[in-house]
């Protein structure tokens, strides 16, 4: 707020008064607040969560479906770690189908 006053001593009334009405209009503090019935507010956040949550689910699908980038790479990843351990893993089916049988016997 910009409030005039003037520095002549007839004017003192009046710059005082101006000054306090300066003063109280600044320690006024209003919230705005929107001008919404109870039921609109809630209908509101409603529509926003379940945008909230169509979002959510179109990142989980993307990530989930095969034909997304991700899930090829992790696919050629996985071949990948196949062929190179590929002795290890058929010396580990070995060695496990050797204990299962090796359990069933006892």
């Amino acid at each position: 707020m910009i409030a005039c006053i003037s520095p002549c001593d007839t004017d003192f009334v009046a710059t005082l008064n101006t000054y306090r009405y300066a003063n109280r209009t600044e320690n006024n503090k209003k919230k705005v607040v929107a001008n919404q019935e109870s039921h609109a507010q809630l209908v509101f956040s409603l529509r926003k969560q379940i945008l909230e949550l169509e979002k959510q689910l179109n990142n989980q699908n993307r990530i989930i479906t095969p034909n997304s980038e991700k899930f090829e790479f992790s696919d050629r990843k996985l071949m990948a770690f196949e062929q190179k351990h590929e002795e290890t893993i058929l010396l580990f089916i070995q060695l496990y189908e050797k204990a299962v049988e090796e359990s069933s016997i006892v």
